[in-house]
């Protein structure tokens, strides 16, 4: 099979990443997410993101935003709502503890909440748990730059390409160091792939920063790999995977 072409790929993305707020007494982050499978028969969506943009004060009520956008800034669906955060089980999120990677439940659509995603969308195709990108490999990703928002004063999808310099591991984590530029607001979103032997782009980690430690990388990214959660939602979803 001929490989992906790119621009249809960065379509492919664009309508399933979303930019993710959330407002608190005192704080707010605000980064990038996704849409990675379907619960059944519940209708929910699942949405893959960073760890980092769902840990909160404790006891704090938290005010989601999550939008979609077209290229042009335009808004496309959106989900609001208020959460206690001091309700544990009623969470619309969780994260798994040993990496920088979590996800979000929410409602396809609400009366109450807004309209996120069209019933006719469907997930974003994912890297099988059991695999990882090898050094060489060139990777895309996207998300909403703080920078580019604030001066075009409007949510922008950002596209960016790179190459997998180095796979780091230690015990049963591992990192994605890639070549490339990042910024924040972008944390959360997908990084993907393009399979010759697939019809669609492939996701293969979540934007987790562009430094370690203190100290800021200059054209260097670090992502996580999707596996960690991909393994979780199997054996917590079973079938509510997408399969495709």
């Amino acid at each position: 099979m001929a490989q992906v072409n790119v621009e249809d790929a960065i379509e492919t993305i664009r309508g399933r990443v979303f930019r993710i707020q959330t407002i608190w007494p005192g704080g707010g982050r605000v980064g990038t997410a996704f849409y990675i499978a379907d619960c059944v028969p519940s209708g929910n969506i699942l949405i893959a993101t960073a760890r980092h943009l769902l840990e909160f004060p404790e006891g704090v009520t938290v005010r989601w935003l999550i939008e979609r956008f077209d290229e042009n800034g335009q808004c496309l669906g959106e989900l609001h709502f208020k959460h206690d955060d001091s309700q544990v089980e009623s969470r619309p999120y969780r994260y798994y503890k040993h990496a920088d990677v979590g996800y979000c439940v929410f409602p396809r659509s609400s009366e109450r909440a807004g309209q996120l995603v069209p019933p006719n969308l469907k997930a974003l195709r994912v890297m099988h748990e059991s695999l990882r990108l090898t050094p060489g490999t060139r990777v895309g990703w996207a998300g909403f730059p703080g920078q580019v928002e604030q001066y075009f004063r409007r949510p922008l999808i950002c596209c960016f390409a790179g190459t997998v310099s180095a796979w780091y591991a230690e015990g049963s984590r591992g990192l994605y160091i890639v070549d490339g530029h990042n910024a924040r607001g972008v944390s959360g979103g997908p990084v993907w792939h393009y399979p010759e032997d697939r019809p669609a782009p492939e996701v293969a980690g979540i934007v987790s920063g562009y430094g370690l430690g203190e100290q800021d990388m200059p054209g260097f990214c670090v992502f996580e790999p999707i596996n960690p959660i991909i393994s979780f939602l199997k054996a917590n979803y079973g079938p509510g995977r997408s399969e495709r």
